[in-house]
């Protein structure tokens, strides 16, 4: 994927403090997911971390426009998950 390659290359996300939890297909679909879709998780230390990436010139201007038409993605936040695991 040439969006995902050039992402790396920039190493953002790494630097930001991001991690990647998960990225593929399901191993198991259920809930009328549609076929041939993967999802991906990353983790960001906090909304502003997140907020550089996305809001960044390069990536916004340069890398993002490289999956236009390629993928369908929603982007969402989530509060830390200490705040909903329950423990």
């Amino acid at each position: 994927c040439i969006y995902k390659a050039a992402l790396m290359k920039t190493s953002y996300v790494q630097k930001l403090g991001s991690t990647t939890l998960f990225s593929g297909p399901p191993t198991a679909a259920l809930a009328n997911w549609p076929a041939n879709t993967s999802a991906s998780m990353t983790h960001w230390p906090c909304k502003a971390a997140f907020e550089a990436f996305y809001l960044d010139p390069v990536y916004t201007n340069t890398i993002k426009p490289l999956r236009k038409g390629a993928i369908d993605y929603r982007i969402m936040g989530f509060p830390d998950s200490k705040h909903i695991s329950g423990d």
